[in-house]
């Protein structure tokens, strides 16, 4: 069986793998499928908070799983409230296949978000302080040879 290619075919294959390297390289397209595409590490920077109309100044966003008995009450507990749409209806996303897949967009005030991570970051410390110091007692070394990360 003889296969016959022409020149100009070569040509076109040439110029059509080159544009779809190009484009690949600065990743507007898939490599195998030539379509638009979001990068992964792209998808989670868009920008929701300016199309939903959300306030990211005076509060902290976060998805939470709806899958898990109680988490959303437990979110409340904690200070946060839920999101909801112009229809009145709790903004979610689904994520897996099944309906317990859902996620529900909440918010707590930011000023108590910092408090909490600042909390949380204390409890972290003294930790660090901790392993520093029982790894020193157990050297016999003095404080000053203590692991303590930078502040």
């Amino acid at each position: 069986m003889t296969v016959e290619i022409k020149e100009n075919q070569i040509i076109e294959n040439v110029e059509k793998k080159s544009k779809i390297k190009k484009d690949i390289e600065d990743g507007s397209v898939a490599p195998i499928r030539g379509k638009k595409r979001i990068p992964i590490h792209k998808q989670s920077s868009i920008d929701y908070y300016a199309e939903w109309g959300l306030n990211r100044d005076l509060y902290h966003y976060r998805w939470i799983n709806a899958n898990t008995a109680g988490n959303i009450e437990k979110f409340e507990q904690g200070g946060y409230e839920q999101c909801y749409d112009k229809d009145h209806s709790p903004r979610r996303r689904r994520r897996g296949i099944y309906e317990e897949g859902s996620q529900y967009l909440m918010r707590i005030p930011k000023d108590i978000y910092e408090q909490d991570q600042k909390d949380k970051q204390k409890i972290v410390d003294q930790i660090s302080e901790d392993m520093g110091s029982q790894q020193a007692a157990a050297k016999g070394l003095t404080k000053q040879f203590t692991y303590n990360p930078i502040k």
